[in-house]
C-alpha cells in the first residue's frame, strides 16, 4: 500500500511539472474568463467521466478481464489525472491555440 501511494504522489508531482513547463512555454495560459459557474460546469465534467470510467473498469473486473492488481493501478492512475485535472480547472488553466498567439 505505502508503494501504491508513493506511486500516486510521484505522478502528481510530475503532472504537476508538466502543467509549470505548459504554462512557461505558452502552451497553458490563463483565462479570465473563467467564472465559478464555468468551473462547476468543468468539474461535473470530469466526474460524470470518472464515474463511467469507474463503472466500465468495475464491468471489466467483474467479467474477469482485469485482474486486482491491474484494476488498483487504473484507478490509482484516473485519481491523478483527477487530481491534475480539478487543479487545472481551479487555476483557471485552458490550453492555447498556437494560431491565437
Amino acid at each position: 500500500m505505502f508503494i501504491l501511494i508513493l506511486l500516486l504522489a510521484i505522478a502528481l508531482g510530475y503532472g504537476l511539472v508538466l502543467v509549470y513547463v505548459a504554462y512557461h512555454r505558452g502552451r497553458v495560459a490563463y483565462s479570465a474568463k473563467a467564472t465559478r459557474a464555468e468551473k462547476n460546469l468543468r468539474h461535473v465534467a470530469t466526474l460524470v467521466t470518472v464515474v463511467l470510467t469507474t463503472f466500465f473498469l468495475l464491468g471489466l473486473h467483474h467479467w474477469e478481464v482485469t485482474s486486482d492488481g491491474a484494476l488498483m493501478v487504473l484507478a490509482a492512475f484516473m485519481t491523478v489525472v483527477l487530481m491534475l485535472r480539478s487543479i487545472l480547472v481551479e487555476l483557471g488553466l485552458r490550453r492555447v491555440n498556437p494560431s491565437d498567439v
